[in-house]
């Protein structure tokens, strides 16, 4: 029983399976396409998981390149979709910094893959990110859960961005 805007913010998997599903093969290929994301296996038997297991792939500088072209408005999607999104995107305000972005996190074969990408605006400037990070199943899931926004923040403040 969540919005949406909701299940973006907890990464809830069994609403995105959900909405994965109501959209559909076909339709889902079609727009995963116009949005030019990557290298995604779509199929009707894998429609409610190709993101978290099998031969979908994205690079890092895909997902920087996906999140400038979403930032100055060059996807296709409508004006009132972007402005909810921006909205939905925001993690963290404070008076030095806006954090915007999307964690997720899959795991297979006891190997976690997680990803924290987004951009961070401070005093007029904006930089992009796209931190990917691996480890064993052996590792504490929340320690490696919270993992890749620490290494995010670590590398901000090695390059003096906050």
């Amino acid at each position: 029983d969540l919005t949406f805007g909701e299940a973006f913010q907890y990464s809830c998997v069994p609403c995105y399976k959900k909405v994965a599903r109501w959209i559909g093969t076909k339709r889902m290929i079609q727009g995963i396409n116009s949005l030019d994301y990557g290298s995604m296996d779509i199929r009707s038997d894998n429609i409610d998981n190709f993101w978290l297991t099998g031969k979908s792939r994205i690079t890092a500088y895909e997902q920087i390149d996906f999140l400038r072209r979403f930032d100055n408005g060059e996807l296709p999607i409508r004006k009132r979709t972007e402005e909810i999104m921006r909205r939905m995107m925001v993690i963290d305000k404070s008076p030095v910094y806006t954090l915007s972005g999307k964690s997720g996190l899959s795991e297979n074969n006891d190997i976690y893959n997680g990803w924290y990408v987004g951009f961070i605006e401070t005093q007029g400037n904006k930089f992009y990110f796209a931190t990917n990070i691996e480890t064993s199943a052996e590792s504490s899931f929340s320690e490696f859960a919270n993992k890749r926004k620490s290494v995010t923040f670590q590398a901000f403040e090695l390059l003096n961005v906050i």
